[in-house]
């Protein structure tokens, strides 16, 4: 497989906008005054917990922004594994943006395979859950 450096530079930096972003609307919204513009559909149609796990998850992150861990990790006791997953992500891609030409031609491949791991291990719960009835 023939990974072109313009095309692996192009993904990253989307992937960049994208980490950035969920950083940013975690900065911008205050948890206290929830004046989040995107509202939990767990909320909306009142689906439990258990079977939601991502309730609460946009105050925690900004709550997480905000080091306040307790208040996020009791709004949703999965925040904690997923912010440092982003926030990793969020590192890694600046690095590689800025170190690309240094890195070696291999580092796609590193960036495959340590991104899936940290990918499935922060998300296992919500992928596990959605293949349970």
């Amino acid at each position: 497989m023939k990974i072109y450096s313009s095309e692996y530079k192009l993904v990253n930096r989307l992937f960049l906008i994208v980490v950035g972003s969920i950083f940013i609307y975690s900065i911008l919204f205050d948890p206290e005054k929830m004046n989040y513009p995107i509202h939990s559909l767990c909320n909306k149609y009142d689906i439990p917990v258990k079977k939601c796990k991502s309730k609460g998850l946009s105050r925690s992150f900004s709550y997480l922004v905000r080091l306040k861990i307790d208040k996020a990790r009791n709004l949703n006791k999965y925040s904690v594994k997923l912010f440092l997953f982003f926030l990793l992500q969020l590192v890694f891609r600046l690095f590689v943006e800025i170190f690309y030409n240094s890195l070696g031609k291999k580092i796609w491949l590193y960036d495959i395979i340590f991104s899936l791991i940290g990918f499935v291990y922060a998300f296992y719960p919500f992928l596990s859950s959605s293949f349970t009835y």
